[in-house]
């Protein structure tokens, strides 16, 4: 491949790489940046349902510390274009809602009556997920906003004057789309995709829009446009001679031209700043023994290959030892030679065992590991090698807990009937019940309590009353109860209530 470099190439400046200031964008782009906002092309028309009658709502008042500053957002609309006074009557009229922004006041309006009555142009809007997969290869992000983005969209006469609102200084209507409405955001997203349909790498979502490119030698090709470079390819068996442009330095003196190099932009080292390792809890040492073992792992480096050059449109072209990274493919990346899953180091083959024994140093349960695993470390299958480790970790399975039900305790058998009494109160549809049992004839009796603390005195004084742990039977009420009447409590614990209590235990 041959090419002509023009000798004005040689002339450009090294300053003409420097990044661009707040102060040049707003000079050279005055046109963006200036008020009143332009507007897209065509009007836009609001579409109502003829059984839907108008509302006309009464007006709000502005809080006085915000009367000036609201006045004063009013007064800059006004000689923007956004908004018109009205005089003449309007069968619709919102409210206005003041929404305090750090550095402003934003007006809306507070249009429900409206919204119930516009019918919907339904559309389309987009998701992250509608856009990830046509980036396979995009190396290099610029995202935009758009500024004031529903402002942009002019209404026709007959929609403006639907938007009409009522503020303290008299009504007014809104000549752009105003905020509150809701059908504005996919009117807004329709004019946005009519206005960039075709252009290669912009993505629009909501009111951002993404520009994207397949990396450094794109962005330089498209600053090499601007001059007279032809460029002639040579199939590389021709070239009997190699050819000077690799072979040979530049034929002027001083620096490198910012353009034949790759220039690093405030930006781009700004960027370059943000290292994942930093915001993990992974230590220094930790971190080079995984870079160190990644370059050594065949499968790490084969996705570290399919990462830098692109994924296939589909799984079948993936080469099988990288495929079962297929499902995560849109989330990895590569930062000094370590393979990320998100915010997740991928972890090579040779360390996963001592990190499971790492994992389970504590002994505690599978999803507990798992759970304080994932949010550091990925590997495919990991949940189900953690949940392995732990069913197989012989002090976990040496000291766990016996399953089998310990037998049932029976009292001692009493000599005489309602010599020991089991007690227990319990509700049903809403009532409150106490259920006694005398232990010697199995005689049950049940009786409807008016209120939690009745007391119950019938046949005489029982030797031993057993009851579980309950605010009725542990009360200082019942304790003196038990004193009055000579009769000891015993008291079972809620685990046990059901094993060994059994006669009346609900």
């Amino acid at each position: 491949m041959a090419f002509t470099i023009p000798e004005e190439l040689h002339k450009v400046e090294a300053n003409q790489c420097a990044p661009l200031t707040k102060e040049q964008l707003l000079t050279n782009y005055t046109d963006v940046f200036m008020d009143p906002i332009s507007s897209v092309p065509g009007e836009i028309h609001f579409e109502l349902d003829p059984n839907v009658s108008p509302v006309q709502c009464a007006p709000r008042n502005v809080p006085v510390a915000l009367r000036e500053k609201v006045k004063e957002e009013l007064d800059r609309h006004i000689r923007a274009g956004n908004i018109t006074p009205v005089s003449e009557p309007t069968a619709w009229i919102s409210n206005m809602v003041t929404v305090a922004k750090p550095e402003k006041i934003r007006l809306c309006i507070d249009p429900k009556p409206l919204n119930r009555a516009l019918l919907r142009s339904h559309y389309h809007m987009p998701t992250l997920e509608d856009v990830l997969y046509k980036l396979p290869k995009a190396r290099v992000f610029t995202l935009v906003d758009a500024r004031d983005a529903f402002l942009q969209c002019k209404l026709d006469d007959e929609s403006s004057r639907l938007t009409t609102f009522w503020p303290p200084w008299g009504r007014m209507r809104w000549l752009k789309l105003p905020f509150g409405v809701s059908v504005a955001p996919e009117i807004y997203q329709h004019k946005q995709h009519k206005l960039l349909a075709g252009l290669a790498g912009i993505e629009p979502i909501a009111d951002d829009i993404l520009v994207v490119g397949c990396g450094d030698t794109e962005g330089m090709l498209m600053q090499l446009q601007c001059y007279n470079l032809d460029v002639v390819y040579k199939p590389g068996p021709e070239m009997y001679v190699s050819d000077t442009l690799s072979r040979a330095t530049l034929p002027h003196q001083g620096p490198d031209t910012p353009h034949v190099r790759h220039a690093v932009f405030a930006t781009q080292t700004e960027y370059a700043q943000l290292d994942q390792a930093q915001h993990l809890n992974v230590t220094s040492f930790r971190f080079r023994q995984i870079a160190q073992h990644t370059g050594t792992d065949d499968v790490l480096q084969e996705l570290k290959t399919v990462i830098l050059d692109g994924w296939p449109d589909f799984k079948e072209d993936t080469p099988l030892a990288v495929r079962d990274y297929w499902p995560f493919r849109d989330e990895l990346n590569v930062q000094n030679d370590v393979l990320y899953r998100g915010q997740c180091i991928i972890i090579p083959k040779a360390l996963r065992a001592e990190l499971l024994k790492r994992i389970h140093s504590s002994h505690i349960g599978g999803e507990a590991c798992y759970r304080r695993a994932r949010d550091t470390l990925f590997w495919p299958s990991m949940r189900a090698e953690i949940k392995d480790f732990v069913a197989n970790c012989s002090a976990c399975n040496e000291y766990a807990r016996n399953q089998q039900k310990e037998p049932m305790m029976s009292h001692e058998i009493p000599t005489r009937p309602w010599q020991t009494v089991s007690m227990d109160i319990y509700s049903y549809a809403g009532k409150e019940f106490i259920i006694l049992v005398d232990h010697y004839s199995d005689y049950w009796e049940i009786d409807q309590l008016p209120d939690l603390s009745a007391q119950f005195a019938r046949y005489g004084q029982p030797d031993k009353v057993i009851s579980d742990n309950g605010p009725q039977f542990a009360c200082e009420q019942f304790r003196k109860f038990a004193a009055n009447w000579g009769f000891t409590r015993h008291i079972l614990p809620p685990s046990s209530k059901i094993k060994r209590q059994g006669r009346s235990g609900c």
